[in-house]
């Protein structure tokens, strides 16, 4: 059995909007934390070869993104 993300509760108000996009993500949210490679990270038993990988897709991605405007 998969353990479900646990609920954080927050110090402050959420506005309205964020918080109906909380309620529109939490399926997403909550299945991010069930990823295997998240839950592999998480746990120490990621692959070396597999994070490198991650990593260097990672790296060309943000190399190829436009810098926003200050």
């Amino acid at each position: 059995m998969q353990q479900e993300a646990p609920v954080q509760e927050r110090p402050f108000t959420v506005p309205p909007f964020a918080q109906e996009c909380l309620e529109a993500a939490a399926d997403a949210w909550g299945a991010s934390f069930r990823h295997p490679f998240v839950r592999a990270l998480a746990e120490g038993t990621l692959d070396a070869e597999r994070f490198r990988f991650y990593q260097m897709q990672d790296a060309r991605y943000l190399e190829l993104s436009p810098m926003p405007a200050v």
